[in-house]
């Protein structure tokens, strides 16, 4: 996201004029580059985002999603950091369609309109009750799978969990078999 773009939410949202200098200048004047092995890229100013794993990025993020709530509206939303789902709810499958591209539609002007863009290849959909249901993104077909990963699980479109369950089943027979041999060894 743009800086100018945020510092107009900002202050859409009333946040005292001393707090936003602050950020600002936080986020202002920053440049980085890319490291992989030896291989180095040169530095380049950064105009927008911010750094992972800092302190206030949360709460700036939480700021600046406030108003994708609202546009959203009325299906609910789902979110947790920068991973958000949308959940459309409809009577027949003519309506599922057309809520789910007008959800895409607002999705993506919203986005547009702070400065940031979706990547279309990383988004998803599933869909229960619904088969040979697809959304058009952008002159891309998305085509729900049987499985998706939200938040760590395994959700499967007949919502039987049978996926997420098997999977956790096999992380801890791995690590009962990892904690039999280490047992084995103080014996």
């Amino acid at each position: 996201m743009r800086l100018d773009k945020f510092t107009e939410i900002l202050i859409k949202k009333k946040i005292p004029i001393y707090l936003i200098n602050i950020i600002d200048e936080y986020l202002s004047n920053r440049s980085g580059y890319v490291e992989i092995s030896e291989s180095r890229s040169i530095v380049e100013p950064m105009n927008a985002g911010c750094v992972q794993g800092n302190i206030i990025g949360p709460l700036l993020l939480n700021i600046l999603k406030s108003d994708f709530y609202s546009v959203i509206q009325p299906n609910s939303v789902v979110s947790y950091a920068d991973d958000s789902y949308v959940v459309v709810k409809a009577q027949s499958r003519e309506e599922l369609q057309n809520q789910s591209r007008m959800c895409v539609f607002e999705h993506y002007a919203w986005l547009k309109s702070i400065g940031m863009v979706c990547n279309t290849e990383k988004t998803e959909m599933i869909t229960f009750g619904a088969e040979d249901f697809e959304v058009e993104v952008n002159n891309v077909i998305i085509k729900p799978p049987e499985t998706m990963k939200a938040l760590g699980l395994i959700i499967d479109n007949k919502l039987s969990w049978e996926p997420h369950v098997t999977k956790i089943i096999q992380k801890h027979r791995s690590l009962l078999f990892c904690l039999s041999l280490y047992s084995k060894t103080l014996i």
